[in-house]
């Protein structure tokens, strides 16, 4: 939960019940105000865990299925996908275990079926990001 984002979009009311503690001793406003913060935090923790739960099971029904030979690889980095969202050839390597081709073509698919987006623009060096996933956040 990032409650900062709450506060941060509530600036002013977070100051004025801070005011009010200082000045009227109303502890119980700001308190109310944390708990408000609390409960649309966890509500909107719930909703983005909704839509990546939802995204991850869509992917492996309507896109990894559809690789072929490359499908139990492909779920395999998948899942390792959404603990690291960013990736080169040599991570895919050391995360699946594949050779530099095998890694490179799995890539390719990933970007062929729109799971990752190359953001260098290098031949060389490039990296790829889980895009419609970091969208979320």
């Amino acid at each position: 939960m990032y409650l900062s984002e709450f506060f941060e979009k509530n600036k002013t009311l977070y100051y004025d019940n801070l005011t009010f503690v200082r000045t009227k001793n109303d502890l119980g406003q700001w308190i109310r105000l944390f708990l408000t913060g609390v409960i649309q935090t966890a509500e909107n923790s719930v909703a983005t865990l909704k839509k990546i739960t939802d995204l991850k099971a869509s992917l492996e029904k309507e896109r990894i299925l559809l690789m072929g030979k490359r499908s139990k690889p492909a779920i395999e980095f998948l899942h390792q996908l959404f603990k690291k969202p960013v990736v080169t050839i040599k991570g895919v390597q050391t995360i699946t275990g594949l050779s530099p081709k095998a890694a490179n073509d799995l890539v390719k698919a990933f970007v062929k079926h729109k799971i990752l987006v190359e953001t260098t623009g290098y031949q060389r060096n490039r990296v790829f990001v889980f895009d419609e996933y970091m969208s979320m956040f």
